[in-house]
């Protein structure tokens, strides 16, 4: 009599191996929620999946950014609007001082308060700053916003500074004096033009705010874009992942038992002998 179980059992722990590493493997599918946890069960998949999420975690990026540099734009925005206030005030005591009704007794003291205006501004000009820049001084550099993910002109929104210059000789009202009457009266229209600078300043801060906002609303709208795109790529699809678990797991344990009922014959055949 021949005995000859060995290549069968062979065949059995081969197989029998192979069901435990998929059952892992499906384990760690199932754990990670991701049908891509190593480069051999989709290696394009994975390779654009990485590519997504690069530019996912740089467009976020971009975005903070954006939001960043709204901050910037509020605060001197804010400011712009206290000076617009205090250069509305300026024109109130000129048109005082231009009229016969106050003497020139007067006309001083209304003057004290044009000259405490004009130091405040100049002042608001030169301090209001943000990281060490000076927003509203007027020096010439600009702030570049990086807004998206490249390295190109389009992907920066830029602030030009020497555009917001905000100081009284930027302003043109350097030189305002109510004193006399007819200091009062040149002052109006000097006055005139610094509240004409200011509002195109606010309109200027406006239109970049506007694209900033744009900007963060498109960012928004590509993150969830490609969130989605990735998601298709590398998501486990759980129902198709159980099914084969519970497969493998049937499939182990007939092998299992298959496995055991061959050493028994062994045992069995070893008796008769």
């Amino acid at each position: 009599m021949k005995v000859n179980g060995t290549s069968s059992t062979i065949q059995i722990n081969r197989e029998t191996r192979k069901t435990s590493e998929e059952i892992s493997h499906n384990s760690a599918k199932l754990a990670s929620g991701s049908r891509i946890v190593r480069s051999s069960d989709d290696a394009a998949g994975l390779s654009i999946s990485s590519k997504l999420n690069a530019s996912t975690k740089s467009k976020q990026q971009a975005s903070r950014n954006a939001q960043d540099s709204l901050g910037v734009l509020e605060i001197m925005e804010g400011t712009l609007g206290v000076m617009g206030d205090m250069v509305v005030r300026m024109r109130e005591l000129a048109i005082q001082a231009a009229s016969d009704s106050v003497s020139d007794h007067e006309r001083k003291l209304l003057n004290l308060e044009t000259t405490g205006l004009l130091q405040e501004l100049k002042r608001m000009a030169e301090s209001t700053e943000y990281l060490d820049n000076k927003l509203l001084k007027g020096d010439k550099k600009k702030l570049d916003i990086q807004v998206d993910k490249g390295n190109n002109e389009q992907d920066r929104i830029s602030i030009e500074l020497v555009d917001l210059a905000q100081t009284p000789l930027a302003l043109g009202i350097s030189d305002v004096k109510v004193d006399t009457q007819l200091r009062a009266r040149l002052s109006i229209n000097m006055i005139d033009y610094a509240q004409k600078s200011l509002s195109g300043s606010k309109a200027k801060l406006g239109a970049t705010m506007s694209r900033m906002q744009s900007a963060i609303s498109n960012l928004s709208t590509n993150v969830v874009q490609e969130k989605n795109a990735n998601s298709r790529i590398t998501d486990l699809d759980y129902a198709q992942a159980t099914a084969e678990q519970t497969s493998a797991k049937i499939r182990q344990n007939g092998q299992v038992s298959l496995a055991s009922q061959m050493n028994n014959s062994k045992g069995d055949y070893l008796k008769l002998i």
